[in-house]
């Protein structure tokens, strides 16, 4: 499975970029300084043909338009989008003789979908492709037609804001890939750890279209232990105090989303551990010192601590308001403290990363 999402873009007819002279004089579209001077001027094959070459969001914005399908001409506030099926440089109609329905769907709705044969075509009409398909609409380029290499390995350079690997994927259809929040690790069956990773992943499987898969560690790219640690780092300075504005770890930034997750997961490890030590104390066994310190850590918090963090919403930031003010419930002293800065029961409960 492909992880580097490209716009798809025919190689069977020349492109044609915008500032570019077309080739017939009667089609010409662009100012002296290369700009579109009046798009009222512009013809709706001439539009099509932009499309094709720089994509419906790119043409749109430079006509002024919103991007949204559009079935007039190309005006100022009405921008025709390219779609239906292609084969080749070839459009082809919902009523084309040899079709099947699903393939007439494809031909006939807003979307575009570009094929280099009709087999592939069909393929993908049946779902039997994997490397090719239409973003969903909860992506940042909704219903963009994307392509990746039907063979070998493809890499996806994910910006965590824009397009994810999680919408490109199920819309490629595919199940084979790794996927970096997806875990590597052997957890304990029944251990707080597990349930804490379960909760924070279900959805995601579901997302992926995995649920039913017995072992899921197949898509993990990584071991949480290294990202719960990384995660606690970011932390660090909310928790001691060194920074007392939250506006980083609300909604509409990125950080608080994962450091909220890691911060769940990594507080049921500490559960864990601390159930650990105290059985090996109580059998007179050696404890290791790291453990002995993390329980030590999880003991003397545990009680302002462990209802809140328990009870962070799934997906949600750890800088939005209603995390905040559970935060002072759980905390009488953030009572008098300033509104905006860190609880005091959170300040100094985690030991320094050595």
């Amino acid at each position: 499975m492909s992880e580097a999402a490209n716009r798809e873009r025919s190689t069977a007819t020349p492109r044609t970029r915008i500032g570019r002279r077309p080739s017939k004089p009667e089609d010409e579209w662009h100012g002296p300084d290369g700009r579109i001077a009046d798009p009222r001027t512009l013809t709706r094959n001439i539009v099509v043909a932009l499309q094709r070459a720089a994509g419906n969001r790119a043409v749109s914005g430079a006509l002024g338009g919103s991007g949204e399908a559009r079935t007039s001409s190309a005006t100022p506030t009405g921008v025709t989008v390219q779609r239906w099926a292609w084969v080749g440089a070839k459009q082809v109609m919902p009523t084309e003789q040899g079709l099947d329905a699903n393939m007439k769907a494809l031909a006939g709705d807003n979307l575009v979908h570009s094929y280099f044969g009709q087999s592939e075509f069909a393929d993908h009409a049946a779902g039997k492709t994997d490397y090719l398909g239409n973003l969903p609409d909860s992506s940042t380029s909704p219903g963009t037609w994307v392509r990746f290499s039907r063979k070998g390995t493809n890499l996806l350079g994910e910006n965590h804001e824009q397009v994810t690997l999680e919408q490109v994927a199920p819309a490629v259809g595919s199940t084979s890939f790794i996927f970096e929040p997806f875990s590597t690790d052997v957890l304990t069956p029944g251990s707080a750890m597990e349930a804490a990773y379960d909760l924070e992943t279900k959805d995601r499987y579901a997302d992926f279209g995995v649920v039913g898969v017995a072992d899921k560690r197949q898509f993990g790219a990584e071991s949480l232990y290294p990202k719960m640690g990384f995660a606690l780092t970011l932390l660090l300075p909310y928790f001691t105090g060194e920074n007392s504005e939250l506006d980083g770890l609300k909604a509409g930034g990125y950080v608080g989303k994962p450091t909220q997750r890691y911060l769940r997961i990594a507080w049921a490890h500490a559960k864990d551990v601390a159930d650990e030590v105290a059985k090996l104390t109580a059998a007179k066994k050696v404890v290791p010192a790291q453990q002995k310190k993390l329980a030590k850590a999880f003991d003397s918090t545990k009680a302002n601590l462990d209802a809140f963090i328990t009870a962070l919403p799934v997906t949600g930031y750890l800088g939005t308001p209603s995390t905040l003010r559970r935060a002072r419930r759980s905390c009488p002293r953030w009572r008098s403290s300033r509104r905006r800065s860190s609880p005091p029961c959170l300040r100094g409960s985690t030991p320094t990363p050595s």
